[in-house]
């Protein structure tokens, strides 16, 4: 459900999507957010994600955080259909989007918004949108697995912690701690 949250004075606005439910919609008694993400070469439909984040910033959220269930599992690079839908929602103004899905730790990325001289590259993205308000986006395409008990390749139990800094209404600094699972007992646990 989506929820808004106090941190250290800031407010937060935190959406989550999921791409689907294996066929299981009918078993939760939460309101679901369902967009069917991997649908590629479809005009992804986003307009009650927009709807959401303007309604949370009306109700007083410094920042959105969108969690999103998403991405081909066991993929280790996302699929630029995944990165285009990121943009979007950059640009709809989320500030912060956390995806899990694939099973895999994906790379990260900063967003430049209406930096005109930043060039994209590499862990970077650049997008200008119609408001013209500088800021900074950090998107995390994929945590891998955090506490899925697959007992199977490590790449698989392996994850990660993101970190985000904000301040002034942007993402200031961005980073993230591995994590592992062991067994017997099963836990979570820092990578040394």
């Amino acid at each position: 459900e989506h929820a808004l949250v106090t941190v250290k004075e800031s407010k937060i606005g935190f959406l989550s999507y999921a791409w689907g439910l294996n066929g299981r919609e009918d078993v939760s008694t939460h309101d679901l957010f369902i967009i069917p993400f991997g649908h590629i070469g479809e005009d992804i439909d986003l307009s009650s994600m927009e709807a959401h984040i303007t309604a949370m910033r009306e109700r007083g959220a410094e920042y959105i955080v969108l969690l999103v269930h998403w991405g081909f599992e066991y993929e280790y690079y996302p699929e630029p259909h995944f990165m285009q839908l990121a943009r979007r929602m950059v640009a709809m103004g989320a500030d912060v989007i956390v995806g899990q899905g694939p099973h895999v730790v994906q790379p990260a990325e900063i967003c430049w918004v209406n930096y005109p001289d930043q060039v994209p590259g590499v862990g970077t993205c650049s997008i200008q949108t119609a408001d013209g308000r500088a800021r900074r986006a950090a998107v995390f395409y994929s945590l891998g697995n955090f506490t899925a008990d697959l007992k199977s390749r490590p790449e698989f139990e392996t994850g990660i912690v993101a970190k985000v800094s904000l301040s002034a209404g942007e993402v200031t600094g961005m980073g993230w701690t591995p994590t592992s699972v062991r067994y017997e007992p099963v836990r979570v646990l820092p990578t040394d």
